[in-house]
């Protein structure tokens, strides 16, 4: 099981910093966790 950091918590995201976001890899699946909107329209 592999938890990966795709944003650190920037309320707005910028160059240096995204939403906070997170995958939970298991079995073969990857699971998006707390994301931000703007993780679905990027």
């Amino acid at each position: 099981m592999n938890i990966v950091l795709l944003g650190t918590g920037a309320a707005y995201p910028d160059a240096d910093r995204n939403a906070p976001a997170f995958v939970l890899q298991h079995e073969n699946e990857n699971y998006l966790i707390d994301c931000g909107g703007v993780l679905f329209i990027s």
